[in-house]
């Protein structure tokens, strides 16, 4: 999902840009994109800790000598997945399904992704794997089986070109190496993956897209169609990545959206909670903001306003009920993992508190909660995380509580 040749770069340019800030007289907050009259966040965040390892080999696996972590709860290996990201949550009819984006069947120690070259072995763009037990979480995430062609080797359930050669190359126009599932949910007994078609990496945390789009299943994800030819959003959408849940009454999803890459703002849609509507372009709004205190919605997505200011990337929206509150992650660029809270879904949105940072979580990326995984009524949560080093996604929890509590 990123590339790592670009980091050291990334990190020096900045450093400049922080010395900069500084001496420019800049505030903390405003350097950081955050808007300086927005509420405190409301809790205190203590307790962050990995639970579990949830990708790649166990120690007793073949693969483990070769692994850079051979400590996962589930041997995916068996599945021709050593190492993958992200890990979006969806949960249907009492079973939670997880979403991985680029995975493979190689990982070789001290390397992130795939180890090198443009098409490794058993490359896939996404993958779908079951946890039929979700209640039972509290330990991590138990993935019996992946949705497959074999019922022996994970699938590519929304397939990609894979075409990394002319677009890291010669970024031929339209050209796509790979096909991300940004975020997973269920509407209507029907699940679906919101996914980017990846047109060229950047640098680090920039990316460049086609186009962005759903895939659906309508049998418990056996077998999935790829909607493009029904709705999509464009190369230059603020849609390009989306995170999905339905509002407090039940009538409608909304979507938070970026676009390519983690230094843009997220913005919101939303649509009937129906299947169809999902489906349907024309059944979108657009929040442009609030009147007299109430949401204001627009069939024109250039009159979307900001619900969160830049950098966001790769972030993950629930409404906790136990706090009463909704809850936002993303990564702040390339920075720390940050957490905001709202008691309205469309803001305003608390200034963010560190949740997890790169000095203990060397180049994290990508935390997905979702609802169904909240312990102490609401006060414990627990999200996927991913690393780059090694690839690989963690079960990870983290308590809030209220400040001045």
């Amino acid at each position: 999902m990123t590339h790592v040749r670009s980091m050291f770069l990334l990190c020096l340019i900045c450093t400049l840009i922080g010395f900069s800030l500084l001496n420019s007289g800049a505030s903390p907050a405003r350097a950081r994109g955050l808007r300086v009259d927005a509420p405190q966040f409301p809790y205190r965040v203590s307790g962050v800790k990995k639970v579990a390892q949830l990708i790649g080999p166990t120690p007793r696996s073949p693969y483990a000598p070769y692994a850079p972590s051979a400590h996962s709860i589930n041997d995916t290996t068996r599945w021709n997945i050593c190492s993958g990201d992200l890990g979006s949550l969806m949960y249907l009819n009492g079973t939670a399904y997880i979403t991985l984006g680029d995975n493979y069947k190689s990982c070789p120690p001290g390397t992130g992704g795939p180890g090198g070259g443009l098409n490794p072995p058993n490359w896939r763009s996404n993958a779908v794997g079951v946890i039929p037990h979700p209640a039972d979480f509290t330990h991590g995430l138990h993935i019996t089986r992946w949705i497959s062609r074999d019922g022996k080797h994970a699938m590519e359930v929304i397939p990609s070109v894979h075409n990394a050669g002319d677009c890291e190359g010669n970024q031929t126009k339209g050209c796509e190496i790979t096909t991300i599932p940004t975020y997973g949910f269920a509407v209507q007994g029907r699940l679906f993956l919101a996914f980017m078609s990846v047109h060229h990496w950047g640098a680090a945390g920039r990316w460049d897209v086609n186009y962005s789009s759903f895939a659906m299943s309508a049998d418990k994800g056996k077998t999935w169609t790829v909607e493009t030819d029904t709705i999509r959003w464009g190369r230059s959408s603020n849609f390009a990545q989306v995170a999905v849940t339905p509002d407090p009454t039940g009538r409608y999803l909304v979507f938070y959206g970026i676009p390519g890459g983690r230094f843009g703002s997220a913005q919101l849609m939303r649509t009937p909670n129906t299947w169809r509507a999902v489906l349907n372009s024309r059944a979108y709004q657009y929040f442009s903001g609030t009147k007299n205190g109430q949401p204001q919605w627009s069939s024109n997505s250039a009159q979307a306003v900001t619900v969160a200011d830049a950098p966001v990337g790769e972030l993950s929206v629930i409404y906790d009920p136990g706090l009463n509150h909704w809850l936002m992650s993303y990564l702040q660029g390339s920075g720390d993992l940050v957490i905001r809270s709202a008691t309205r879904y469309w803001g305003p949105w608390s200034q963010s508190a560190t949740l997890a940072t790169q000095q203990r979580f060397p180049q994290l990326y990508g935390a997905f909660m979702n609802p169904h995984f909240l312990a102490h009524n609401g006060h414990t949560i627990y999200f996927d995380l991913s690393l780059w080093l090694p690839y690989s996604v963690f079960w990870v929890k983290a308590t809030l509580n209220p400040v001045g509590g």
